[in-house]
């Protein structure tokens, strides 16, 4: 992934007085955005069809007019919703002209079609920061950041601390208490009216490890309490979910750990959120995708974690190992994305972004073993 992403730009400031200016490039890539939102299309689509944007229109900077860069845009998000999309949701050839008020026509979007895919020898560099992203957050659930002991027994019981999501996605914890012996299966209708879920077969319990983001490990209903390990805390912290739910909330699954979007749904949607920003500075275009990637996945980290930073900075110094990032670069970017945080969160008040932290630099040099430069 890291070889097949396009190449950082060695210096934005080529971009300065030509057709794809600063000015220019940050209202195309926000108006793709913007269209991706009406569109409803993923966010792998708006990563690709900025990184198809960017390409195109640099390797183009002094043979295309100002006037087509527009057009050279929208075609990028119609080549990467024919790459990411499914065929129920890819907008038709009317639409794409339309959402341009007609500006061009379906002959023009055709042929510049035509051009873009003829430039990239009609192999498109299809790896982006998104990717990265999601590579990063399946790395979390990677058995060498899960830490395990020994149960902790209170008198000749066990408390079972079981998650509760409201109906805004907000935790609260329950306490139940059972003997060591006693087997899951036979707790599971305690479980269920804990959590609100109806009891049926289908109904899984996870057993939850890690703070702030939380991964969860499917649990074998014939084991008693005796049998099992507890968290970093000794503790025994279970979610109870209907495979019905699980079909939508499975965000990732490797081995036997799972990441659940509905505990994570704060996490997730902010590096959604922070993915999304980055493809709109021109900054980052001096950034390896994966580095890029890493700051999000950090910062994230940082600003939903509200103690220990323990787990966040294994995390990070686990990714930067496995994949070779250089750390001071990857903070340097993380910083660099800090200061776009809150004009983000003012601007987007619909997201419910968690507010900035005061410390948040402090946590950042934390995580990544570094100080950041002043």
């Amino acid at each position: 992934m890291k070889d097949k992403g396009v190449q950082p730009l060695p210096d934005i400031n080529i971009l300065k007085g030509s057709i794809y200016s600063f000015k220019n490039r940050k209202t195309i890539t926000r108006w793709l955005r913007d269209v991706c939102t009406a569109f409803n299309l993923k966010s792998t689509t708006l990563g690709l069809a900025v990184q198809l944007t960017d390409a195109f229109l640099v390797g183009n900077l002094k043979k295309l007019k100002v006037d087509r860069c527009q057009l050279a845009a929208v075609t990028s998000l119609w080549i990467a919703a024919k790459f990411e999309e499914m065929d129920s949701d890819l907008p038709n050839l009317k639409k794409i002209v339309e959402v341009c008020d007609s500006a061009y026509n379906g002959k023009e979007v055709l042929d510049m079609e035509e051009t873009i895919l003829s430039f990239y020898k009609w192999r498109l560099p299809h790896t982006t920061v998104v990717n990265h992203v999601y590579l990063q957050l399946h790395m979390l659930s990677n058995p060498q950041l899960v830490h395990k002991s020994p149960l902790v027994v209170s008198g000749n019981a066990v408390p079972v601390y079981i998650l509760i999501l409201d109906k805004k996605g907000d935790r609260r914890w329950v306490t139940l208490n059972f003997p060591p012996q006693s087997l899951l299966k036979d707790m599971l209708a305690r479980l269920c009216e804990a959590s609100q879920v109806a009891l049926s077969s289908s109904v899984d319990v996870f057993q939850l490890f890690g703070e702030e983001f939380l991964l969860a490990q499917r649990m074998n209903l014939d084991l008693s309490i005796d049998k099992l390990s507890g968290d970093a805390q000794g503790r025994l912290r279970v979610f109870v979910s209907s495979a019905r739910s699980q079909l939508t909330t499975i965000f990732a699954e490797r081995g036997s750990y799972t990441i659940l979007r509905n505990i994570n749904s704060q996490f997730l949607d902010l590096c959604d959120a922070l993915t999304s920003e980055t493809v709109v500075h021109v900054e980052f275009l001096q950034l390896p995708s994966y580095v890029t990637a890493l700051s999000i996945t950090a910062l994230a980290m940082c600003l939903v974690q509200e103690d220990s930073l323990k787990q966040v900075t294994e995390a990070v110094q686990f990714i930067l190992t496995t994949l070779g990032i250089s750390a001071s670069q990857a903070l340097a970017a993380a910083d660099l994305l800090n200061t776009k945080y809150l004009p983000l969160v003012e601007s987007s008040p619909s997201l419910n972004l968690p507010l900035p932290k005061e410390n948040i630099r402090e946590s950042l040099s934390t995580a990544f073993g570094r100080r950041i430069a002043s």
